[in-house]
């Protein structure tokens, strides 16, 4: 029976991100090798799809421990394999994680286009029904008033859209960053149990994007769309 096996090792790889946050490098890089050297031990004999998802899991501690180590480069990689070993055995809400994950590390290494692809990868997990969201796609979700019963799903839909937004305002893309961040807040409005410590950082994104928004409406060298900027003023604290 491998399953206090496998709680062994998700300990392991707990204790290991939890060093890393706390700067204790060579702690964490103890603790991932010996979650590989339990999941390789031939007497344990783990699923191959649970050794493939529990690989994903060390893939994204190593990840999180070079991003930390200011090595996103070396991140990168590992996020993206752990992406794909998850993605293989359809867990998506942990493939999801680790879009959002592999954007933060692009970002930081200036691939903005990158960043904005996975958490559109994210976004597309909801329109395809693999997150669960009750059949909802993301557009009627950010319309819904019904309460939902997916608080971990929202809260991950609701940090790729306000990720997005940065993204879009470091891209100069205003009008779509403006969007994005309203929807962020309106879904998480849908999981305040989990989302309530994010609400302020998402409100002050949205009003620094309007901020840019209104200087670049006052700017008489661009031409923009007059009734969406109404709309979204009319809406801000919605």
């Amino acid at each position: 029976m491998t399953l206090p096996w496998r709680k062994m090792v998700l300990l392991c790889i707990s204790f290991a991100v939890c060093c890393t946050d706390q700067r204790l490098f060579s702690k964490t890089l103890d603790l991932l090798q010996k979650a590989i050297e339990l999941i390789s031990n031939s007497s344990i004999m783990f699923r191959p799809s649970e050794a493939q998802e529990i690989g994903a899991y060390i893939d994204s501690g190593y990840a999180h421990y070079y991003f930390r180590r200011r090595k996103p480069s070396a991140a990168s990689g590992y996020i993206k394999r752990a992406v794909r070993s998850l993605t293989l055995v359809g867990l998506w809400p942990q493939a999801a994680t680790c879009h959002l994950h592999a954007a933060i590390i692009y970002s930081n290494l200036g691939h903005h286009d990158d960043a904005l692809s996975n958490m559109g990868k994210v976004l597309k997990m909801v329109d395809d029904g693999r997150l669960g969201l009750l059949g909802k796609n993301v557009s009627t979700m950010c319309s819904s008033s019904l309460p939902l019963n997916f608080s971990e799903e929202l809260l991950l839909v609701s940090v790729a859209y306000h990720n997005i937004a940065v993204a879009q305002l470091l891209l100069g893309h205003i009008q779509h960053a403006c969007a994005c961040s309203q929807n962020a807040r309106r879904v998480a409005r849908l999981c305040m149990s989990l989302s309530n410590q994010y609400l302020h950082t998402f409100d002050k994104t949205h009003k620094c994007i309007l901020n840019e928004f209104l200087m670049r409406f006052q700017d008489s060298g661009h031409s923009l769309d007059q009734t969406f900027f109404r709309s979204l003023i009319a809406q801000m604290y919605d």
